[in-house]
């Protein structure tokens, strides 16, 4: 018969493969907003945030939009417009409810 695992030797595996999770699914990812800009109508807001992945992943500048009654939760995708590669310092620039123009960013190369 095999002796019961202490409660430590238990939680040191689980620990370690709660780190590489998070560690691979890019949860350890810090992301600075720099703001936004509401719509006109303020009905929309578009912000810049820079992700930061750690010493193997390059910089990233973002530039998401969402509804102004939406809070902006770092990580989140589903509203992203634009993701270059390295940091820019992107101006937003709202000319009507549907046009937006985005500065600063002359010679950015962008993921596909």
């Amino acid at each position: 018969m095999g002796v019961a695992p202490t409660p430590r030797q238990i939680g040191v595996p689980i620990l370690s493969v709660i780190t590489l999770t998070a560690w691979m699914c890019g949860c350890a990812c810090e992301y600075d907003n720099e703001g936004g800009v509401t719509s006109p109508d303020g009905r929309y807001v578009i912000s810049l945030y820079y992700v930061n992945c750690g010493a193997t992943m390059d910089f990233s500048s973002v530039v998401s939009i969402r509804r102004s009654d939406e809070a902006s939760e770092p990580g989140r995708t589903d509203g992203d417009l634009l993701v270059l590669k390295g940091q820019y310092p992107v101006t937003i620039k709202w000319s009507s409810n549907g046009v937006v123009s985005l500065g600063g960013i002359s010679g950015a190369r962008y993921y596909s």
